[in-house]
């Protein structure tokens, strides 16, 4: 079995290719890329709507394609939170997504938050992720951190 991927853009899926082929296991290549693509597709058409939905806060730096979206707030251009969706495929084939949120926030902004937010955040979105799933969780995000005292994502 020879399987010839024109990406490596892609580590967890091309190791694993290489495990389908060492074990010879079409079936196995065929329910997991299935899968990969499913995903794929589900972060991509999440990613587009959200862009589509809040244009000045979205920012998709390398396309729809890519694994990340930037939420930038437009009155706090230097204050962003990277939504980050990786797709892993484990040894038996396996896929799940992986979200993450990073923060990038200026050291200024850092030593005036005294509560601690921005260092929370991570374990917070975790936490909505779990709570309401993916696009809830990202809606909650922009509603926080890019919206105004008042306003609802549901109000666009």
């Amino acid at each position: 079995l020879s399987i010839i991927m024109e990406s490596l853009e892609y580590s967890d899926l091309s190791k694993f290719v290489s495990r389908a082929e060492e074990r010879k296991s079409l079936l196995l290549f065929f329910r997991s890329l299935s899968s990969f693509a499913q995903w794929y597709n589900s972060r991509k058409r999440t990613f587009l709507h959200f862009k589509g939905r809040y244009p000045e806060i979205v920012r998709l730096p390398e396309g729809s394609s890519a694994d990340y979206m930037v939420l930038r707030n437009p009155k706090l251009p230097e204050c962003e939170l990277i939504v980050v969706w990786k797709i892993q495929v484990n040894e038996e084939g396996i896929v799940t997504p992986k979200l993450d949120l990073l923060t990038k926030i200026p050291e200024q902004a850092l030593r005036l938050d005294k509560r601690k937010v921005i260092e929370k955040a991570p374990a917070g979105f975790q936490n909505l992720l779990q709570a309401f799933g993916i696009e809830a969780a990202i809606d909650n995000i922009l509603k926080a951190f890019c919206l105004e005292k008042g306003a609802s994502v549901t109000d666009k």
